[in-house]
């Protein structure tokens, strides 16, 4: 996200972009192709999503920090977990019934 930075600000202030020239030096491209309210929107749209992606990446390591295992899992995928836990479940019915005997009258 940092490196964006740089590209999108030349982009949205001057139109134009530097890249590096066949000699070591500097050569600035003209991109005019939107006028500078349409640049402004397409920074403004790209911020925004990277601020989105931003806060998921901190409430996720957020997550990864104070969940236990088990929090953590149901919290990503509560279809595989309950899938495990009902898996569980129907083992622990299995082996209850074996620890008790079948009773087949």
């Amino acid at each position: 996200m940092a490196a964006l930075y740089p590209f999108m600000k030349q982009l949205v202030t001057s139109g134009s972009y530097d890249t590096g020239g066949s000699d070591g030096g500097k050569e600035k491209h003209k991109v005019n192709l939107l006028s500078s309210s349409e640049r402004y929107y397409i920074a403004n749209e790209v911020l925004t999503r990277l601020e989105a992606v931003n806060t998921d990446l901190f409430i996720l390591a957020w997550q990864v920090r104070t969940l236990s295992w088990n929090d953590l899992w149901f919290s990503l995928d509560p279809e595989g977990w309950a899938n495990v836990m009902s898996g569980k479940n129907i083992i622990g019915g299995i082996v209850a019934d074996w620890n008790r005997g079948f009773s087949f009258n």
